[in-house]
């Protein structure tokens, strides 16, 4: 087993050469042919940084700014909407709701990449780990429920009527 360790000083395209050698040149020159020689090697490339790429790298602090706003807005608007209990409307619920799973959603992806960055394993398919799929749902649960709650409120519930019909319901369920 051999382990080696190569600090890259500069970047750019590096090429790695193995050369077997043997104490007998004769060896080595002559009957190199009739050598077994069976060998398995993993390449392991490691940023000053960590194993995240440079691109997502520069994002990584965006996620965590990310997650410290949203959850600042989501605490604020929760204060707010416990002062004004009596004036709620499902509307502010939903709303609620929404920036809950986009906390959740920068969380996970933020959990994703740091996990990346300090174990190695890529994030791209077949190797996802559940932080990163879990992530890519949520981000869909939360566009997903974005689209339906800008649909109701194109309607006019909450603005211009108390309820909707059923019928308009199920189409908005079923859409």
């Amino acid at each position: 087993n051999i382990n080696v360790t190569h600090t890259v000083a500069m970047t750019g395209i590096h090429y790695i050469f193995y050369k077997i050698c043997d104490s007998s040149t004769y060896s080595t020159k002559h009957q190199f042919n009739q050598l077994l020689f069976n060998w398995d090697a993993n390449l392991i490339f490691r940023n000053p940084y960590g194993y995240t790429p440079a691109r997502m790298y520069g994002l990584m602090p965006f996620y965590g700014l990310e997650l410290g706003l949203l959850s600042l807005v989501l605490v604020l608007f929760l204060i707010l909407m416990f002062k004004y209990c009596h004036q709620l409307i499902p509307l502010h619920f939903g709303i609620a709701f929404i920036m809950l799973i986009a906390c959740g959603e920068a969380l996970l992806m933020y959990n994703a990449w740091m996990q990346v960055n300090e174990v190695g394993p890529a994030l791209c398919y077949p190797t996802c780990r559940t932080p990163f799929l879990m992530a890519i749902v949520f981000s869909q649960l939360k566009n997903a429920l974005s689209t339906v709650f800008l649909l109701v409120v194109c309607i006019g519930l909450g603005v211009t009527r108390s309820t909707l019909p059923g019928k308009v319901w199920c189409a908005i369920i079923l859409l």
